[in-house]
């Protein structure tokens, strides 16, 4: 299945926004950090992607932002399953 987007036709389509306010939207998030899923979600996952077409955020809206730490890597309308 891959991962979804949220909410593709209505969601916050500007990547700053998307980022500071967390809210539904067309893009899947990931990050650069293979050890943030230990420290935020404890869901014991962890996904290694290869796919293309990622935006990086922090070299998209600057590296100032009180998310920056997270390193995200914003996949716009979600990851097919075979990335």
């Amino acid at each position: 299945e891959g991962f979804h987007a949220k909410d593709v036709q209505n969601g916050q389509y500007d990547v700053e926004k998307y980022v500071l306010v967390n809210q539904p939207s067309p893009f899947v998030s990931t990050t650069y950090d293979h050890d943030l899923y230990k420290t935020w979600y404890k869901s014991g996952y962890n996904y290694y992607i290869d796919a293309p077409g990622g935006i990086d955020v922090n070299k998209t809206i600057g590296d100032t932002h009180k998310w920056a730490d997270q390193v995200e890597v914003a996949f716009p309308g979600g990851i097919q399953r075979k990335y």
